[in-house]
């Protein structure tokens, strides 16, 4: 097989098959696909097409049953699971489609709350530099949660000049109901999904969790 040298990704009659045997389910049926650095590429399909199965298998959290996968140029399922994770962390990034957000919040607010949420009452600093924000950008986002409600600011008991981002009782009370919701949620899944794909799922979540989220410790 020829790899082009300038390509970011190729693989070539990627397949991946569930259940081998009387019920087995081709979720990827031989499929070929090359992307260039710089190229901005969208996979489009109805539901069940396997645009989830395809991301799984180029952003390396799944493996293909058969085929040939390239990133780089470098033989994927030659590599470690350590390279592999490091290839997580660093070179690949993963956005997630929005999922149970709060109604009267936009995304980026959304996920402005889960980072001070995370940060455990950060301040405004610590909140725009984890975040990656100028500080009036930072500081934007933080009165617009205050103005809805989700946030407050409160002083710092060492440093009485200094406020601290805190959510709400009312963000609290939404949060544990979207907890609730997803646990919920995940009891359907294990209820309609074999153990196998309830536990690739589960890797998938602690990758997430471990991996790609290291500036935080999740509770």
């Amino acid at each position: 097989m020829v790899i082009r040298m300038n390509a970011l990704v190729e693989i070539r009659d990627i397949c991946k098959t569930y259940n081998p045997g009387e019920n087995e389910v081709k979720a990827l049926d031989h499929v070929s696909l090359t992307i260039y650095e710089k190229e901005f590429v969208a996979i489009i399909g109805h539901s069940g097409s396997g645009k989830s199965t395809l991301m799984n298998m180029l952003g390396c959290l799944d493996v293909p049953t058969s085929g040939e996968y390239y990133l780089h140029g470098h033989d994927v399922a030659s590599m470690s699971d350590d390279e592999l994770s490091d290839i997580r962390n660093q070179e690949i990034g993963f956005v997630f489609q929005g999922f149970n957000l709060i109604p009267s919040l936009t995304a980026v607010e959304t996920f402005c709350m889960e980072i001070i949420r995370a940060l455990d009452e950060p301040t405004i600093n610590e909140f725009a530099s984890f975040a990656n924000l100028s500080s009036p950008n930072a500081a934007y986002k933080v009165s617009s949660l205050v103005r809805k409600g989700y946030v407050e600011k409160v002083q710092s008991p060492s440093d009485r000049r200094e406020y601290r981002l805190r959510p709400t009782q009312k963000f609290r009370d939404y949060y544990d109901l979207s907890s609730a919701y997803v646990q919920e949620v995940m009891d359907r899944v294990r209820e309609h999904f074999t153990p196998e794909e309830v536990a690739q799922m589960d890797r998938v979540l602690q990758i997430v969790g471990q991996e790609l989220m290291p500036e935080v410790t999740l509770k």
